[in-house]
């Protein structure tokens, strides 16, 4: 049994169609990952070297390098910063951790609009980020107001006139 030439380009003519929509699937899907991937990491975006606070320009800085190494490309990247009483996110998740801890943090304010594209498939959404970093944080007496910065109380500075002669200098 032969096949006729227009019999043989039915198959051919399936299996490149199929082609092209695994093809238009596998884009997609990409496409979309790269952005979250984008949103998810700098969401992780932390201290700066030496455990202080970033500045604005640090953060766009690294948004801009986690952007990079996704393929995507920002366009009108913003970066405001502001501070805010509380612990952040974590005191809302462990209320008795915000009647114990009090503090400041400080929320990066990050927006920008992202681009990707793969196979022809192009895909811009929105990057709106809000990044809580704890700035300073105390243990609150528990009759109201701050008892010590929470580096003291937690391990237990001595003050000098607390020291007895044998182990003073």
């Amino acid at each position: 049994m032969q096949l006729e030439p227009k019999r043989a380009l039915v198959p051919v003519a399936i299996l490149a169609g199929l082609g092209a929509l695994g093809a238009w699937v596998d884009a997609r899907v990409t496409t979309s990952a790269r952005l979250r991937d984008v949103r998810v990491e700098v969401r992780a975006i932390g201290y700066a070297r030496g455990g202080r606070l970033p500045t604005n320009a640090e953060v766009e800085d690294e948004v801009r390098a986690i952007a990079r190494a996704h393929e995507v490309t920002l366009s009108s990247l913003e970066v405001s910063s502001h501070d805010e009483a509380g612990l952040g996110p974590i005191g809302a998740l462990v209320p008795q951790l915000g009647r114990t801890i009090g503090g400041t943090s400080r929320v990066y304010a990050i927006r920008a609009s992202g681009s990707t594209s793969m196979l022809g498939l192009s895909r811009t959404e929105a990057i709106e980020v809000d990044l809580p970093l704890r700035a300073e944080a105390h243990v609150l007496d528990p009759r109201g107001g701050a008892a010590a910065p929470a580096d003291d109380a937690l391990h237990g500075r001595v003050d000098p006139s607390e020291l007895d002669t044998r182990y003073g200098p």
